[in-house]
């Protein structure tokens, strides 16, 4: 790609930095038997014909992409692939809430934030970056204004990943968020299997589920789902999360002097699910999002940029 001089585009954004999902068994196989660490927490891998279980795991290592950080297994990219290229233009939103900038800042990259302006001429850069068309979104996102529906997702922790790690299925906590859930679809929206879609991590989706009917099982769609245009018909939709850095990665970026913002990302993650459905298309939609802390960072976009 260096020799060919390419010029890069990225279309929203790349998956710079992950944790891989792994038992502490499996953890401990692989950094102390299938792996030698080295600066950084880079993890090489020791025997180059392996072809077992981890070998995606390997693959990674192979890469130079393989990071211990504390008791996770991070896969980042190798930063040479972006140097390879004479230029690269990365189109986003809310960049400085992102995996990727913290990702960037960390490895040295030189870079610019821009925006663009529209006017008769056409479009092209400007300086003003995050400043979408002037829209009502007030108008277009319709969100759901019901306390005893909502109860479940007031404080700021609650509907997170830990939150949900601590409720089981029948806590009156999660038979109150799926009782809200249902009620929003069934009552106040009447939704069909056409128009609905809803969201929350997808370890504990099934908590949301009913057991008995199965009911809502084929409308979640992952809360990191990206760039796809398949739900864009979807007007009655449920964010049933509240999100924040991966702590791994967080102390990742942190740890090279490069922080994420933590209301920012949640605000970014919560905004490419959201334009999944019929919003991408200037239709209005319909929502239900119980997190007291996720309504309040969609309500003050709406109101700064309406």
């Amino acid at each position: 790609m260096r020799s060919r001089r390419y010029s890069l585009i990225v279309d929203e954004s790349i998956s710079a930095a992950e944790r891989l999902l792994t038992t502490h068994s499996d953890f401990e196989i692989v950094t102390e038997q299938l792996t030698t660490e080295g600066q950084n927490g880079k993890l090489r891998w020791r025997d180059p014909e392996y072809s077992g279980a981890f070998v995606r795991i390997k693959e990674a290592a192979d890469a130079g992409a393989l990071f211990r950080v504390g008791a996770s297994l991070i896969k980042m990219l190798d930063p040479e692939i972006f140097r390879a290229f004479d230029e690269v233009t990365m189109l986003t939103y809310l960049f400085n809430g992102q995996y990727q900038k913290g990702y960037l800042d960390c490895h040295g990259f030189q870079y610019r934030v821009v925006g663009i302006e529209h006017d008769e001429r056409g479009a092209r850069f400007s300086d003003k970056p995050d400043e979408p068309e002037p829209v009502d979104f007030g108008e277009l996102i319709r969100i759901v204004d019901a306390p005893r529906m909502n109860a479940p997702g007031n404080g700021r922790l609650a509907l997170s990943k830990g939150w949900y790690s601590r409720h089981g299925y029948s806590s009156k906590e999660i038979t109150a968020l799926r009782s809200g859930m249902r009620n929003f679809f069934q009552d106040i929206t009447k939704s069909t299997k056409d128009d609905r879609l809803w969201t929350c991590f997808k370890d504990h989706q099934q908590k949301l589920v009913d057991r008995k009917t199965g009911r809502y099982r084929r409308d979640f769609l992952q809360s990191n789902a990206r760039a796809t245009n398949e739900y864009r018909h979807k007007t009655n939709i449920a964010y049933m999360v509240n999100r924040f850095v991966d702590p791994n990665l967080e102390y990742l970026f942190a740890s090279r002097g490069r922080a994420v913002d933590e209301d920012l990302f949640a605000l970014s993650e919560m905004l490419q699910w959201i334009w999944r459905s019929a919003i991408r298309v200037g239709e209005p939609i319909n929502l239900y999002i119980p997190s007291s802390r996720m309504r309040k960072l969609l309500t003050d976009w709406i109101e700064q940029n309406t």
